[in-house]
């Protein structure tokens, strides 16, 4: 006989004494079962608490050997060629694509790009999956992008499982009516109650055309997924399809800033090795860039103060180079291997050698390294693509600001810098303007004094919030006097921030120019500062808090 999949029979003695004795034995077991668990029903009451343990115990064991029998009686039925009924379900048996977490951009040459991930949810099944086939759909609206693909995979986490005649060209089309099949080497057997997130990755052409939105879909699965004991075909609902706006672009990009590990100003004494000047923080968008040319800039009162450079990748030397001649600007060439990753950061340190105090190189003088950005500078900078192919340029057109160092005196030399002098500082009070016009504006004065020894900052921390109101190019100024109208140096200001400051920019480093000489406080003296900016724009609420170091905050707010 055949077994109908509604089991109509099962209603009525006639239909159950129709049965084949394996299958008699199975239901026999089920009315066995529910005698055995009737007696505890039946004196069962809200307070009996060892009778409902012992219930709950017989129910999960009854339920435990039904699905074990289900899948035997279905293999059994499978192989007498009967028609087998659609399998139980625990829960839900799905399957649908996503694109969350991938990138926008996807650069052309790009090998085994991940497009999109497809999800076959298990998690609801009594019996494990078996899969042979993985039908998907492509859409790609426009033209253009359609030709910007070329061969696919499917990976199992980094296992290929589509390979040789099984790799495919996914050419999108302008409907998705149409599924392109995976067919899978080995196949692929996803235990019952799991998940598996399989990756589709395409190859991308050298040269794309035109940007694209990819939208990728489930195809028809209705041959694709069997029962692994029973042979059962499974029909998994169906997930909604994702889109994901990948634009094809000629080449990645990558910027340099400080990173946070850079040391401070310090004292350092003249002959010193292998002082580290500064730490870089490259971070490559779109591919992984190859660095080759590293632009550096020799910053401080002295240039001279430094007679040799060294570039290090963690502990491997990866460049370097002498500063004799009291070079400001170097290139560095790196060694081959100096791999910035895709959408990661890698860090570069630079370290120095101090020259000897003598000659052009006195105690008191400043030196630092910084990245050469500023004034067209970072075309000395540049890597190589690797996945186009193609030469790149950093993204950042300014210097970064490393912590100068301060020269000491060799040991045994007369002209040692004595213990770290006494600093003071000191808030002055300003005149607040009845409103934020546009214009210059003055923000914040201090005073700093010393004791016995001379004092040279190398830098001023600044924090500064603002809203409503539009504020460019930072100045701060030195003066000799508490009337602020004697410059201490011929060049002032000493420090600038220039360019419109972000609501977000909140603290920095007020960097002390190189002015020719050091800015210095003398033994016994003071000097005074003060803080300009320019006003672009302002509204009604707009509020700006300044402060410098830990000294008191000045607050503006338009009336």
């Amino acid at each position: 006989m055949r077994l109908g999949a509604p089991y109509k029979e099962k209603a009525s003695l006639i239909g159950f004494f129709s049965y084949n004795r394996p299958m008699k034995r199975f239901y026999i077991f089920i009315i066995s079962g529910v005698l055995m668990v009737a007696p505890f029903v039946s004196s069962a009451t809200t307070t009996d608490a060892n009778t409902i343990a012992t219930l709950q115990a017989q129910v999960k064991t009854l339920q435990a050997l039904v699905a074990q029998l289900q899948i035997q009686v279905q293999a059994m039925l499978a192989r007498r060629g009967s028609t087998v009924p659609t399998p139980q379900y625990l829960g839900p048996f799905s399957v649908h694509v996503h694109t969350n977490g991938l990138a926008t951009t996807v650069v052309k040459g790009s090998p085994a790009e991940t497009m999109a991930y497809v999800v076959i949810d298990a998690s609801g099944l009594s019996e494990h999956v078996k899969v042979s086939s993985l039908p998907l759909t492509l859409t790609a609206p426009n033209d253009d992008s359609q030709k910007g693909l070329n061969t696919c995979q499917l990976y199992d986490g980094a296992t290929m499982i589509t390979t040789g005649a099984n790799v495919i060209n996914l050419a999108p089309s302008k409907t998705d009516t149409t599924s392109h099949v995976f067919l899978l080497d080995a196949g692929l057997v996803i235990p019952a109650k799991t998940i598996k997130t399989l990756t589709v990755k395409c190859n991308i052409i050298q040269n794309p055309p035109a940007p694209a939105t990819y939208a990728w879909g489930v195809g028809d699965v209705s041959q694709s997924f069997k029962g692994a004991t029973s042979n059962t075909i499974l029909t998994p609902a169906l997930g909604t399809r994702s889109t994901r706006a990948a634009t094809l672009i000629s080449d990645g990009s990558f910027v340099v800033e400080l990173d946070a590990s850079s040391p401070v100003a310090r004292s350092v004494k003249a002959g010193s090795s292998d002082v580290v000047a500064t730490v870089l923080d490259f971070y490559a968008s779109g591919e992984s860039v190859e660095l080759q040319n590293l632009g550096l800039k020799i910053d401080g009162s002295n240039s001279f103060a430094a007679s040799r450079y060294t570039v290090w990748d963690g502990m491997v030397k990866v460049g370097e180079g002498a500063l004799a001649s009291g070079d400001r600007s170097v290139i560095a060439k790196l060694s081959s291997g100096v791999v910035i990753p895709r959408d990661a950061h890698r860090l570069l340190t630079v370290k120095i050698d101090l020259a000897p105090l003598g000659g052009r190189v006195q105690a008191g003088d400043t030196v630092t390294v910084n990245f050469n950005g500023a004034n067209g500078n970072f075309n000395l900078t540049h890597g190589l693509g690797k996945s186009s192919g193609v030469g790149i340029i950093p993204s950042t057109q300014r210097d970064t600001a490393s912590a100068l160092m301060v020269v000491e005196g060799e040991e045994g030399v007369s002209s040692v810098v004595s213990p770290a002098p006494q600093v003071t500082y000191e808030k002055f009070p300003i005149v607040h303007p009845d409103s934020m016009r546009n214009g210059l504006m003055l923000l914040y004065r201090f005073k700093v004094a010393v004791g016995a020894e001379k004092f040279i900052p190398a830098s001023f921390t600044l924090t500064l919030t603002h809203s409503q109101v539009g504020l460019k190019d930072l100045k701060l100024y030195a003066f000799t006097n508490p009337d602020f109208n004697y410059d201490a140096y011929t060049i002032n200001p000493v420090s600038r921030k220039l360019g419109m400051l972000q609501e977000q920019d909140t603290v920095f480093p007020l960097v002390i120019e190189n002015t020719g000489t050091p800015l210095t406080v003398p033994a016994g003296g003071a000097r005074y500062f003060e803080l300009r900016a320019t006003v672009t724009s302002s509204n009604i609420g707009a509020a700006i808090n300044v402060n410098i170091g830990n000294m008191a905050t000045e607050t503006f707010k338009s009336s």
